[in-house]
């Protein structure tokens, strides 16, 4: 089965349970109520959604894409219905609630993911002897290179950073003949907007990035330090430590201090849990959530790290964890959307520390 075709399975299976909850509303019979025949109506559209992913693969992103069919299409659908065909102060419930439904839906799906934000953030780091602007570009993680991602590299071009990172997750497409079509328009892209910076890139594997040889393809013919492995660069007023894709989610990873100021730099942010020498730890992976509640914070992150450090700035002692809320979105079988998680360029000030602080 496709994924289309699942997605059409789900929506029929749905449909049909729909068109039974409203046809007992509209006679006026049942058991349950309106509440619960609308509750019952939901129950099935929540069953559905883990019954049927198997059939294609068994994939959590699969699930949650069936869920947003079941609440902002279904949900919009019932609720509205059950508002025409209700009485008294009631309806108003229904079609306040299906208003509601419509409003997320277009912020989640047609707005947020497209509302990029710029987030500088100043980090007083010791030993530093002059400042630095340091651009993060987390999470590309486009299978279609589009005017987004344009807008992101140009706010970082037009910051004039020193050094600028991308913490992984660059292209997610497939097979492997359309991931490589995506890179070289990234490439393009990189190119046109002359992507470079007075102390360099570096780029770190995310776990959307193909194998070796394959992922640092997206930059060819520019000077970016690209590896595999956990390496430190020595850019003069800062050493960059990059970490391989399994150090970065190591949670007692050990990366013993220097005398001079450091950036860790890794996809995943469970490195953070153990003891790194860094002053500044950066990194991405996690989308922030790409779904935040208020008084919750990010619904998932697939990190150790604890709910609150997964998104913006966190301070840890002496040193200082940023973690990108990321350009781009989950791809793949995974619905495209966010909601009080816009995608961001995150633009680094360091400046010297001053002396007798800690």
């Amino acid at each position: 089965m496709t994924l289309g075709g699942l997605d059409v399975l789900y929506n029929v299976l749905q449909g049909l349970v729909d068109v039974v909850a409203l046809t007992v509303l509209a006679r006026g019979v049942g058991r349950l109520g309106p509440v619960g025949i609308v509750a019952a109506t939901a129950l099935s559209a929540i069953l559905l959604a883990p019954l049927l992913p198997p059939l294609l693969e068994v994939d959590l992103c699969l699930i949650v894409r069936l869920l947003c069919w079941g609440i902002f299409v279904h949900g919009t659908l019932v609720f509205a219905g059950a508002a025409a065909l209700g009485r008294g102060p009631r309806r108003l419930v229904w079609a306040g609630l299906s208003a509601v439904l419509v409003a997320i839906g277009v912020d989640a799906f047609f707005v947020e993911p497209h509302a990029l934000e710029l987030n500088r953030q100043t980090i007083a780091v010791r030993g530093l002897e002059r400042p630095l602007t340091v651009a993060v570009v987390a999470d590309l993680q486009t299978d279609h290179v589009t005017d987004h991602e344009r807008r992101a590299l140009e706010l970082v071009m037009g910051a004039r950073p020193d050094l600028i990172l991308f913490p992984g997750d660059l292209v997610q497409a497939d097979p492997i003949a359309r991931y490589q079509a995506v890179q070289r328009d990234l490439n393009a892209l990189f190119h046109e907007v002359g992507l470079s910076a007075p102390l360099g890139v570096v780029a770190v594997k995310g776990n959307v990035d193909w194998g070796p040889g394959r992922w640092q393809d997206v930059f060819d013919g520019l000077e970016v330090r690209a590896s595999d492995t956990t390496v430190s660069y020595d850019l003069g007023p800062v050493v960059v430590t990059a970490l391989s894709f399994d150090d970065g989610f190591d949670p007692l990873l050990v990366v013993p201090p220097l005398d001079d100021p450091q950036i860790i730099v890794a996809h995943g942010p469970d490195f953070a849990l153990g003891r790194p020498g860094g002053e500044v730890l950066v990194a991405g992976h996690t989308h922030g959530g790409q779904v935040q509640l208020p008084g919750i914070g990010p619904l998932m992150t697939l990190s150790r790290v604890p709910r609150p450090w997964a998104s913006g700035r966190t301070d840890l002692g002496e040193r200082a964890l940023v973690v990108s809320r990321g350009v781009g979105m989950e791809r793949h079988n995974a619905p495209r959307f966010r909601f009080l998680c816009r995608p961001e360029v995150v633009i680094l000030d360091l400046v010297p520390m001053e002396p007798g602080r800690r």
